[in-house]
């Protein structure tokens, strides 16, 4: 989200006066001038009102008729910038999420631009507030194939502890279509490993770290799939509908099989609320716009 000043230009004419010649020298005879007849005597008209000449100042450059005056000088202005607008809450198609299914200019260009991003001093767990009873409502972008409406996902915290070593244990409890998942995570150390799966207990299944202050983080684990994941966590902010999130921890994660990425998904944790905003890319980041949800209902 200019200002255009306008200037106007002064026009003058220089004036000048006729000049009006000298009369003659009257020089006085030695001898007394005869008396004229009075009768053949013819008085002149009146002489003229002189006024005097103006002296013109000699310059070697012929000055015009018609002269303009440069511009005056700018006036500054003390009117500021025009605000942002304020972010809305009111929900449509994100601007960011385009209908020809490419990849969302504002949430990935900020992600790539982001490791001059400079958060507020805070931890994981600032990105990460799980509180218990805690429930939060997320919407898929697109329905699915066959389907009208859009599916939504309800995630619930069952439960939350904190052991005497600091560690932070929760329990999830994700509802989708039908279905109920639960989930178990640990958090310590400024990361968040994903522990259970149902009742399928995860080694070393690490999904969400604090970045540090000179640049992202990069990790590698091994998934369920088969696919190794190529993990980077960086600091930006996420555009979610039209509601924009400045302090974000970024997490992106592409599969990859044979050194070469299957897809990628892009989570965006926004300080103070969690889980903002998932993307789903196909190879060459064709944005899935069905497998990709945002947040419509904070914690409650």
């Amino acid at each position: 989200m200019g200002l255009w000043v306008l200037s106007t230009s002064t026009l003058w004419a220089q004036d000048s006066g006729t000049p009006v010649p000298a009369a003659p020298d009257a020089g006085l005879s030695s001898a007394p001038p005869a008396l004229p007849d009075l009768n053949q005597i013819e008085l002149p008209p009146p002489p003229a009102v002189n006024a005097a000449p103006q002296q013109a100042v000699p310059t070697d450059t012929p000055v015009p008729a018609v002269q303009v005056a440069p511009p005056p000088p700018a006036v500054p202005t003390n009117t500021p910038e025009p605000a942002m607008p304020t972010p809305t809450e009111e929900l449509s198609l994100p601007t960011a999420v385009p209908e020809s299914n490419t990849a969302p200019e504002s949430n990935s260009n900020n992600m790539e631009s982001s490791t001059a991003f400079s958060p507020s001093q805070g931890g994981i767990l600032d990105y990460f507030p799980i509180t218990e009873g805690q429930t939060q409502t997320y919407e898929y972008l697109k329905p699915a194939p066959g389907q009208t409406n859009k599916k939504t996902r309800v995630i619930e915290c069952l439960e939350r502890q904190t052991m005497a070593n600091g560690t932070v244990r929760v329990t999830l409890k994700t509802t989708e279509g039908g279905q109920v998942f639960t989930d178990k995570y640990s958090i310590f150390d400024n990361k968040v490993q994903h522990t259970f799966a149902g009742k399928l207990e995860l080694k070393d299944h690490l999904i969400l770290q604090y970045p540090s202050a000179s640049g992202p983080v990069e990790w590698q684990i091994k998934g369920g799939d088969g696919l190794t994941h190529a993990y980077k966590a960086l600091f930006g902010q996420a555009q979610v509908y039209q509601k924009v999130y400045p302090d974000c921890v970024i997490i992106v994660d592409k599969a990859l099989s044979g050194g070469k990425p299957v897809s990628t998904k892009i989570d965006y944790y926004a300080k103070g609320i969690g889980l903002v905003a998932v993307e789903t890319y196909a190879p060459g980041m064709k944005l899935v716009q069905t497998e990709s949800l945002a947040l419509v209902e904070p914690a409650n």
